[in-house]
This record gives structure tokens, sequence and C-alpha cells, in this order.
């Protein structure tokens, strides 16, 4: 009975060895372990499709290499092809080359040898109307005006002068509006009164030339002249001159500055 055993369990191992994959360890060394193991249990060997080999007599490594080559033929006779050893499929390309069976042809029309290229249709693109421009307010134009110089301030240095150019006899009055007298009197023609003021205060205009007759008893006022020019007279000489036809002039260091329109 005992031999008997020893058999049952050695044909278990080598059916279960025939029917799992192919371990991940080395299989010499799993063979040559099996064998120690074979000799250990009753020195009989089963080898996958074979009948048991009776080891008693045999020496360990030759039964190893006669199991491994056993083992060897029965993978080579697997294989499909009957090629040694398990080699992974060559990948081929061609169609149809890989083993599986190649698919149909499909013949698909290239539409740009088939078809004539079409020019796309133009877009006309409306362009939108053009808003209108923005009516702005209308500026205000203000005239320019040409301002009289403005009335200078502090003590000043300047002359006021009276001047008759006429042909006769003149008795002349003159003081501005702030009481100041610029004195004159008898005039004879072509006579000047100058007054000169230093560190004066400005003329407040207009300055008052009285004209009277000195050859009339009382000396009656003949014309009145309100001379109110507004120039800058600092440190220069303002001259007011009695003309001919009841008129007066206006001189600035000697320069005509104004010559009234009306007789006074």
């Amino acid at each position: 009975m005992k031999p008997l055993m020893h058999l049952g369990l050695l044909a278990a191992v080598a059916l279960v060895s025939c029917q799992q994959s192919v371990p991940d360890f080395d299989p010499q060394a799993n063979a040559r372990a099996r064998l120690k193991e074979t000799h250990k249990l009753g020195q009989y060997l089963a080898l996958p499709g074979q009948a048991v080999v009776n080891t008693r007599d045999m020496d360990p490594d030759a039964a190893f290499e006669l199991q491994a080559a056993e083992y060897a033929r029965n993978r080579q006779a697997a294989a499909p092809g009957g090629d040694a050893g398990f080699q992974p499929p060559a990948i081929d390309p061609t169609p149809g080359a890989s083993g599986q069976a190649a698919r149909p042809q499909v013949n698909i029309p290239d539409p740009a040898a088939d078809a004539t290229p079409q020019a796309p249709e133009p877009v006309h693109i409306t362009p939108a109307p053009a808003a209108p421009p923005a009516q702005l307010p209308p500026v205000e134009t203000k005239p320019t005006v040409n301002l009289p110089p403005a009335h200078p301030t502090g003590q000043l240095d300047y002359t006021v002068s009276i001047s008759n150019k006429t042909s006769g006899q003149l008795f002349v009055e003159a003081q501005d509006s702030a009481g100041t007298i610029y004195p004159c009197g008898p005039m004879s023609p072509n006579k000047t009164w100058n007054t000169p003021m230093t560190k004066a205060d400005p003329i407040k205009w207009p300055i008052v030339v009285v004209v009277r007759d000195p050859d009339q008893p009382g000396a009656p006022e003949i014309r009145r002249y309100r001379v109110n020019t507004p120039v800058d007279y600092t440190n220069r000489t303002l001259n007011i001159s009695i003309v001919p036809g009841g008129k007066y002039e206006v001189r600035l260091d000697g320069q005509l500055f104004y010559v009234s329109p009306v007789e006074s």
C-alpha cells in the first residue's frame, strides 16, 4: 500500500503542475526541488503525460535533466507551430499578418479627387450707416475788447502840462476830481504851464479844464473840457493842449494820443 500512496501523491503533484500556468519563478529550480522531494518520498517520478518512472537507482542530477527534457518537449508540443519555447508573436504592419482575419478593405472616395474645388461664395456685408456726427453746441464768441491800462496806484512821479495852441489870449484853470490844482492862469498864444508832480497821488479822472476870456470884464467862461483819458503817465509828461475850433488834444511825451471829436 505504501508504494501506491507515493504514486498517487506524485501523480497529484504532477497534475497540479500541468494545470497551473507558467510560474514566475525559475522552473528548473522548482523541478530540482521537486526531484529531491521525490527521492525523499519514494524515488518515483511522474512526468507530465508519461508513466511513473522509478528513480530509485537514478542519479538526482540525471533525473533532473530527464525531467527538464520531458518538460521542454511537452512545452514545444503544446506551443502553436511547434516553436521552441514561448515567443511573443511579431507585429507585422501588413493587414492580416497578425493571425487575425483581415478586415475587408473599404474604398472611401477622396473628396479632393472626385469633387471640383468650389470657390466660396463671396459674402456681401452691408455696412451699417454711419452715425451722424454729434452736434456740438455753438460756442459763443465774445468780441475782443481792448481794455485801457489800469490806473496807477501808489506815489508817482509825473508832469501835467497845459498849453494854449490858439492865436488869442486865454485864462485857463485846471484840476482833477480829487481837487489837485494844476496852476495855469493867463496864457498867451503858444504858452505852456508845467506842473511837476513828485511822489504824488495818481490823477483822479477826469481833469476839468476851464477856458476863460481875459479881455472881457469878469473873465467869463468860454469852454469847459472834461479830459478823461486813462493813460500810463508814470515818469512821463501828460500834456493837454487847447486848439482852435473849440477842441483839445492829449499828448504823452510829445506823441499825439487823443483828439476830441466834437466841439465842447
